[in-house]
This record gives C-alpha cells, structure tokens and sequence, in this order.
C-alpha cells in the first residue's frame, strides 16, 4: 500500500512538474510573439506625435501658438511597421484650424494610410460688439473692443483685427453684445444718394469748374458713380470725394 501510495504521489508531481514546463513554455512563446508582433506594429504613440509635429509646423506663422489635440486610435488598430519616415498630409476639405482631419501615409515596403481627427483651437484678439448695434448705426470707439475669441468655432474668415478698420463704417446688418463683427457686416457711408444734387467738381487742364448735378446713383467714398447735368442732361461717370461732392476728370 505504501508502495502504491509513492508510486502514485511520483507520478502526480511528474504530471505537475510537466504541465508548469508547458506553461512556462507557452508563456514564453506568447512572450517572443508579443514581442514580434509588437516590433512589426506601427506605434499609435509615433503616429500621434507625427500629425501633432504636422500641425505645429503648419501653423507656426500664426501670432499665437494655437492649442492641438490630437484624436484617439482605436486600440485595436494594426498597421504594419512603416520602414520609412511617416509623412502626414492635409485632405482634401479639411482645414487648419477648429475640428479637422489629418492623414499619415507610409510609403515603406507595405504602405498604408489614415485619417487622424484632430482639434486646432486658435486664440485671437478680433473686434466684438460691446452693446447691441442697429443695421444703419455708423460704428465708434464705444460699440467696439478687441476681444480674444477661438476664431475655429467661428463660421466666417473675414475677422477684423484692428478697431480703426470698423470704426466710421456703417453696419449692414444689426449686431447683438458680445456678437463678433466680421468685415463682410460694413460698408463704406454713403455719401451720396440717387436723385440727390451734388456739386461736380471738373478738372481739366488743372482748372477746377464747379456745378450742379444729379446723382443716379447712391455712393461711397471712392465709388465711381453716374451723375446728370441738368443743363446740358449729359451723363458722365466721377468719383465721390465727399459728401454730396464728385470729382469729375475732363
């Protein structure tokens, strides 16, 4: 019985002693595959890195340093290791600044590529509305401030940057506080208005002739306009110098 009882213990400890040799086997196995699959995987983290350098790169002109997030990879992504430099591009529709997509192609000896969502939140100092405007108000110094906004989350690309290029225009449409004012919101004044009488001035042989005339048209500073002369009804084109005033070159 005793006998029995040694056998059978030696063979449980030899079963053991084999089934830790197998696990230390397979451990070890799965150990070097890791390691190789690892090795022959493309790094998410190189990845990253490569459309964050892209985008700094790209938007190091800029006054100020914009902040860049880039998107997450899905973990179980697997992309063959690039034998070569990343190279990251923009797409086609996508743009630097606010929510965008950046691609990485490998040009290796297994190229691949991706799209990359990325977040670029530029700060800039633009004119904002500092008290509800009407469409007509001819823009102060007191409706007006410079104001630092993330110009990406803004529809628009016509921002205003200096508070004098607002300033004496006449807005187009009315503006609520706080609300950005975009330079495609302002004319020019009209200093002239169609059917007014204005004061042609005619230069011609460096003498000034001054005389009434109609206006056809409404205009701005600068505008080249038509007005009538009510005597002779000739129609002729001149430049609106001020108000109620037009130069006129013979």
């Amino acid at each position: 019985m005793t006998q029995s009882v040694k056998h059978l213990n030696t063979v449980t400890i030899s079963t053991i002693n084999r089934w830790v040799a197998a696990v230390i086997c397979l451990l070890f196995v799965s150990g070097i595959s890791s390691s190789l699959l690892a090795a022959n995987t493309q790094s998410h983290d190189v990845i990253k890195q490569t459309v964050h350098d892209y985008l700094q790169d790209n938007t190091s002109q800029l006054s100020i340093q914009p902040k860049i997030k880039v998107g997450q990879l899905d973990s179980r992504l697997r992309l063959h290791a690039c034998s070569k430099p990343l190279l990251a591009f923009t797409p086609d529709g996508s743009k630097l600044k606010g929510r965008t997509t950046v691609g990485v192609r490998c040009q290796g000896d297994k190229p691949w590529s991706i799209y990359i969502p990325a977040t670029i939140a530029i700060y800039e100092e633009i004119v904002v509305a500092t008290t509800p405007l009407m469409r007509g108000h001819i823009v102060s110094t007191t409706d007006i401030k410079l104001e630092k906004r993330e110009v990406g989350k803004i529809s628009g690309q016509h921002f205003i940057y200096d508070l004098n290029l607002a300033v004496g225009k006449v807005l187009k449409r009315p503006i609520s506080a706080g609300k950005v004012i975009q330079a495609s919101y302002l004319e020019m004044p009209r200093l002239v208005r169609r059917g007014q009488m204005v004061t042609i001035l005619a230069i011609t042989n460096g003498l000034v002739v001054r005389m009434s005339g109609k206006s056809m048209m409404d205009g701005a500073k600068g505008d080249l306009i038509q007005v009538r002369n009510p005597k002779s009804k000739r129609i002729i084109n001149g430049t609106v110098t001020a108000s109620g005033e037009v130069r006129v070159n013979l």
